[in-house]
């Protein structure tokens, strides 16, 4: 492959190739006159670009191991800024070349030449084009659930062999692949199923409308653990959780609709909050360790309720209900609002994470490698535009992507494939879908500077 490099009104001049090598674009840099700079990007598939190198008696070359796109420019000359920026937004190169006159071939140089700084201050990316290079892309699996008379979303969850358990209101019961596949399994529990908890060695807890507690494998036999009627009614909608590790002692925590939040422990169900039942209300209950939990749902104004050793504290949210829930290791609980902002605690009170870019219901939050969430809400104030977007740390929220459905239910599949039950709108009469999204990641060469 050959550079062709018109020089002014001199002859043409044929550059050689510099070394592409794991490369999929690069960044080409020169002088064609005293004062002046030029630099053109392109993908080494699409073929390298001619250059009019006027008087330059040098072309410096930046490689990288992504396309352009990803470095958040347009391939072709680059329209560099007046002022250079504070910071370099691109990835650290393959390597860094220069060809000078009278030398035939291409020879390592550094990235830190004066030319070459100056280009990089000055390309035409802001902070918020990082985005374009750092975040994962969100790529659409291929998945649908049988069309068997299924109607309302009751659960998802993760299961230990990275695949997901699906249920409706109805009884019916899916397991879903990373792949997308769906299999239809046998009903695993009577009346109205309302949550789920899988543990490490396959276990699956199974809770329905009239208090019973099941566990078992998928495959079965399941045995009924215990049974309350009259704790969990048929409206209802509730969330279980507990340890997934079988060599913990167990318990149960789970969060309800009716604004009860209970343990389950030594075969008997403890009642430890309970408040009259708002509309509002979306019950999330997170286990935090032995004997430790944190529940939404609860009371009228929005609190957190967290529970530790038989204790419970409470937290006042405000006017702005928390209806998602998580926990991360670098950001503790983070807690999604009624009106579309995400919170972390910081001095004992919850204060915004980032500017959101939400209008309303940051229902989901999902945790991510390397720190990340992914967030799920509504992007308009009216209306069901339900959007997923990424929250990356020294960075803030990426531009959201499109749901198609309100994502009423979620759940990981596995480490970057996550499941969305959806609906078009809130007619309990329509069958719910399911969405799976699938988070390819750039390779780390890909990636920008962290901040």
């Amino acid at each position: 492959m050959t550079l062709f490099a018109a020089s002014g009104c001199h002859e043409v001049v044929a550059l050689p190739a510099p070394d592409l090598t794991d490369a999929q674009s690069i960044l080409l840099i020169w002088s064609p006159h005293v004062g002046e700079v030029e630099a053109v990007a392109a993908d080494v598939q699409a073929g390298l670009p001619g250059l009019v190198l006027g008087e330059a008696e040098a072309v410096h070359a930046l490689t990288f191991a992504c396309p352009v796109a990803r470095l958040g420019l347009e391939a072709g000359r680059q329209d560099l800024l007046e002022l250079p920026g504070d910071e370099v937004l691109l990835p650290e190169p393959v390597r860094a070349l220069s060809w000078q006159s009278g030398q035939g071939e291409w020879r390592a140089s550094e990235a830190e030449l004066p030319l070459v700084q100056d280009v990089l201050h000055r390309l035409p990316l802001t902070p918020e084009r990082r985005c374009v290079a750092r975040q994962a892309e969100l790529v659409r699996v291929d998945t649908a659930l049988p069309n068997d008379g299924h109607r309302e979303a009751a659960l998802a969850i993760h299961l230990p062999d990275d695949t997901a358990l699906v249920a409706s209101r109805e009884g019916f019961f899916y397991r879903v692949r990373p792949s997308g596949r769906v299999e239809t399994l046998p009903r695993l529990i009577e009346g109205v199923p309302l949550a789920a908890h899988a543990q490490d060695d396959g276990t699956v807890w199974l809770l329905n409308d009239g208090g019973q507690l099941t566990r078992g494998p998928l495959e079965g036999p399941r045995e009924l653990v215990a049974e309350r009627p009259g704790l969990f009614g048929r409206n209802m909608i509730a969330e279980l959780t507990g340890p997934t590790d079988p060599a913990l002692p167990l318990e149960l925590f789970v969060a309800t609709t009716s604004k009860t939040v209970a343990r389950f422990a030594e075969g008997t169900w403890t009642v430890f909050g309970r408040a009259r039942p708002s509309m509002f209300s979306v019950p999330r209950v997170l286990w935090r360790g032995p004997a430790r939990a944190a529940a939404l749902g609860f009371g009228d104004g929005g609190e957190l309720l967290e529970y530790e050793q038989g204790r419970t504290n409470v937290t006042d949210l405000g006017q702005d209900p928390a209806v998602g829930l998580t926990e991360t290791e670098a950001l503790g609980l983070v807690l999604g609002t009624r009106r579309g902002q995400v919170l972390i605690r910081q001095g004992g009170a919850f204060t915004p994470l980032a500017s959101s870019v939400f209008q309303s219901y940051a229902l989901v939050l999902q945790p991510l490698p390397e720190g990340a969430l992914l967030v799920g809400g509504l992007e308009g104030r009216f209306g069901f535009d339900y959007g997923l977007a990424q929250w990356l740390p020294g960075l803030g929220f990426c531009p959201p992507l499109d749901l198609d459905g309100i994502g009423v239910v979620s759940a990981r599949v596995d480490d970057r494939t996550f499941l969305f039950l959806t609906v078009t709108n809130l007619n309990p009469d329509q069958a719910f879908n399911i969405a799976l999204m699938r988070l390819e990641t750039l390779p780390a060469r890909c990636q920008p500077p962290s901040r």
